[in-house]
């Protein structure tokens, strides 16, 4: 099992998706109320369902979002650098 960064843009709204192994994912983040939210879909099921960005906190199906500097919750401004999702590929 190994873990991937899943790219993301420093950009308060975004949907991309991805493929790990043989499975499709779709992710979602979007601004809210000064949070940032999460949904996830994989092979077009969904995974994770408007979740609130946490660092650190497991979302499920593996995802996780981790502040290379520190414990802070993220911020849109610096996904991508500071703030990394990553994905479980296993």
């Amino acid at each position: 099992m190994s873990i991937k960064v899943i790219p993301l843009e420093p950009i308060p709204n975004q949907r991309l998706s991805f493929r790990i192994n043989e499975s499709n994912f779709d992710i979602e983040i979007n601004l809210r109320r000064d949070n940032l939210y999460i949904s996830a879909w994989r092979d077009n099921v969904n995974q994770v369902h408007n979740r609130v960005l946490r660092s650190y906190a497991p979302m499920g199906d593996g995802f996780m979002m981790v502040d290379t500097e520190g414990t802070q919750d993220p911020t849109y401004d610096q996904l991508g650098t500071r703030f990394l999702l990553m994905k479980e590929d296993g």
